[in-house]
């Protein structure tokens, strides 16, 4: 079966945080997707912990980072066929209807190209989180 959507989350030790984010999405009520962890150079355990909720993990140097490049490498090893999903991997998603809802707008209107979905910011987190 074709993978309709991508989620892509850049890391960099969120080791504390990956699996919460993860978890959340595992339990989705949408399941037509895949999950591209992009990570920079991470020092503690956030491979391992990804690892066990079957992502895809690419790996960057440290020095090649940005958020626009980390995202752009994510996205173009995708195999979505109709969405992208963009998830910081400190921001929880508030339901497990979060990516259905967010699918469910792109369908029911066709000039619509992106939409946002709520997160949960976790207590570490900046305000643009």
């Amino acid at each position: 079966m074709a993978v309709e959507t991508s989620i892509i989350i850049r890391t960099k030790n969120e080791a504390r945080n990956i699996e919460k984010v993860l978890s959340m999405l595992r339990a989705q009520t949408y399941q037509n997707f895949e999950i591209i962890v992009v990570d920079s150079g991470s020092r503690d355990d956030t491979i391992e912990r990804t690892k066990k909720f079957g992502a895809t993990i690419l790996q960057i140097p440290p020095e090649d980072f940005s958020y626009p490049y980390a995202l752009n490498y994510g996205i173009g090893r995708s195999s979505a066929t109709t969405y992208i999903c963009i998830l910081s991997a400190h921001s929880i998603p508030i339901s497990t209807r979060w990516l259905e809802c967010g699918i469910r707008d792109f369908r029911a209107h066709e000039k619509v190209a992106g939409v946002y979905g709520n997160v949960r910011a976790l207590p570490d987190g900046t305000f643009w989180d």
